[in-house]
């Protein structure tokens, strides 16, 4: 069962929102072949993508994500707010809200269908007022207590866009509220951005990407440049990170086979500086394609940047091609149906894994369940 990120995804890059980073798992020990120490890479990878995808998320709802949390998500605690109170919401820098609607769904219960939405785009006594406070703030003013509806709520944020072509949105973040009362509160939020990166190609891209030439028990590098979109955004640092392969097949997908935490082993992942690492292979890595997830924590606010390439390994002979269910491509409880074809595929790098779905899109779920229709199913 899986859970919309966003009701505006676009079909070129769904793979990538729908598995947000990949679930690592570590491999046996006993199957590695751990070098004696670290070789000079022979080739650097500049984490350079032509454009990212930011996913705001409800850091006072989740508290900040940490590369540690894909596991099995956070919690989500609501915030407190008064009836007749107000929100100051803080769009991201990078982020206009100008364009942006915003509506209130309250509820009895989280999980239970709205009985009332609030909107900015509902005239009358249904209407949500919404106030440009300048600097991307802006200001919501809570309705007063019907005493019929709520007190759960979930405050909804849509049609967040970028003057950046570089920056896309899935433009959609969502707040769990709860009302305590009565009064003139004012809530302040301010959601923190997961970004979605890929090299050497665009996320959005129709073809899949070229891979990157690696020998097994050689070491590669890994840098981000100055001039990184991802260092202009105030991410990209290796000071709190996490770095995983996943096998391919040969339509670029995860075969479903264990994924490999390079950093949970000593000597594989050598951190020069904030910006510069090396990786060693292990020698016994089979031959084969392999999808390269790096997670990447910046400051402590939960700024956090996925980063999805593609290496070219050569090694181990890799073993016979693996029969695996079409319809269900993980245990992890998402499911996945193929599509037409290689052709229609983009950023094929992300194995089907819930953890950092449930992570970045937690308030976005708060919404989707409250939408449902008794008799409707969960879809990706």
């Amino acid at each position: 069962m899986s859970i919309r990120t966003a009701p505006s995804r676009r079909a070129g890059r769904s793979r990538v929102v729908r598995g947000g980073v990949v679930a690592l798992a570590v491999l046996g020990s006993s199957a590695l072949g751990l070098p004696s120490a670290a070789a000079a890479p022979a080739v650097t990878i500049p984490l350079t993508p032509p454009e990212v995808e930011i996913v705001p998320y409800p850091v006072e709802n989740t508290g900040p994500l940490t590369p540690e949390l894909w596991a099995s998500g956070p919690a989500s605690t609501p915030v407190d707010a008064e009836y007749g109170g107000q929100i100051v919401v803080q769009i991201p820098a990078p982020l206009d809200g100008s364009a942006m609607d915003v509506d209130l769904e309250l509820a009895p219960a989280a999980g239970d269908l709205p009985t009332r939405t609030y909107s900015t785009t509902t005239p009358g006594p249904d209407q949500l007022v919404l106030s440009d406070l300048g600097g991307g703030q802006y200001a919501i003013a809570l309705p007063a207590d019907d005493t019929v509806n709520g007190p759960f709520g979930a405050l909804v944020f849509s049609g967040l866009t970028s003057p950046d072509s570089a920056v896309q949105t899935v433009g959609l973040v969502v707040y769990e509220l709860q009302f305590t009362g009565t009064g003139v509160a004012v809530v302040n939020l301010a959601p923190q951005m997961l970004v979605l990166a890929q090299v050497v190609c665009p996320l959005s891209s129709g073809t899949r990407c070229p891979a990157i030439p690696v020998d097994a028990g050689t070491a590669f590098g890994i840098s981000v440049p100055p001039t990184s979109l991802l260092r202009t955004l105030g991410l990209g640092s290796f000071d709190h990170m996490r770095l995983g392969l996943d096998a391919l097949d040969s339509d670029g997908y995860a075969t479903g086979d264990d994924t490999f935490i390079l950093t949970d082993h000593p000597g594989l992942v050598t951190v020069a500086d904030s910006y510069n690492a090396t990786v060693t292979l292990p020698r016994n890595t089979r031959g084969g394609a392999y999808g390269l997830t790096l997670v990447q924590a910046t400051g402590t606010a939960g700024l956090i940047s996925v980063t999805f390439g593609e290496l070219q390994v050569t090694g181990v002979p890799a073993p016979a091609p693996r029969i695996v269910n079409a319809g269900l491509r993980s245990d992890t409880g998402w499911g996945e149906t193929p599509d037409a074809g290689p052709a229609h595929r983009s950023s094929p790098l992300v194995a089907a894994g819930a953890g950092m779905l449930a992570l970045a899109g937690a308030g976005t779920a708060v919404a989707q369940r409250m939408r449902r229709r008794p008799s409707a199913t969960c879809a990706d």
